[in-house]
């Protein structure tokens, strides 16, 4: 799950990415975070990560990365939720499905981003990590997106919407991780 970003369509919104039975990467938005919350709340899923689920999708048409899907309702009232992968074992199970396709030169995967692959999602195991950089970034969000958060309060009142019950602040930080490939380049 990507941090969520405010949306002048939706509630805030979060970028779900996931793995299928034959280990390859799809991305799911928008997913409401209120949905997430809500689910989270009833006892449906334990956490956002390593649930098995079932949904209706469509290919996004605009989107030319290859891993692009949309639920066919937004309101996700066909979901099912099919078990979860505990962490048990050190992993045994989920590196099962996370470990089929993975990256270990940058280079290749900058490659494979490009078209005709358009790869936006993969994984990617370094060599060696060096470093974890963390950078101080604003505290606020930027001016369109505040715009778009105080417009939910008023539009979807009463409208069949959720009003905004989640109020997410900006993260202060960007992260930069530091560190080797498997051709010694070092990226940070």
């Amino acid at each position: 799950m990507a941090y969520p970003l405010p949306s002048g369509s939706y509630d805030e919104l979060v970028c779900t990415a996931g793995i299928t039975e034959e280990g390859k990467w799809i991305k799911i938005y928008p997913v409401p975070l209120s949905f997430l919350e809500g689910m989270k709340k009833d006892g449906k899923i334990i956490s956002y990560k390593y649930n098995w689920i079932e949904i209706d999708l469509r290919r996004k048409e605009v989107d030319f990365r290859p891993e692009s899907y949309s639920p066919v309702d937004y309101d996700l009232s066909d979901i099912r939720i099919l078990g979860s992968i505990r962490a048990n074992k050190y992993w045994t199970e989920r590196k099962k499905y996370c470990s089929r396709n993975v990256y270990y030169d940058m280079d290749l995967l900058i490659d494979h981003s490009k078209s005709p692959k358009n790869v936006s999602l993969a994984t990617f195991k370094p060599t060696e990590i060096i470093d974890l950089k963390i950078v101080p970034d604003g505290r606020e969000w930027k001016s369109e997106w505040l715009n778009q958060r105080n417009q939910l309060e008023f539009d979807f009142k009463g409208e069949g919407h959720s009003n905004r019950s989640i109020q997410i602040d900006k993260l202060p930080y960007k992260f930069y991780y530091h560190f080797k490939d498997s051709t010694g380049k070092s990226e940070n």
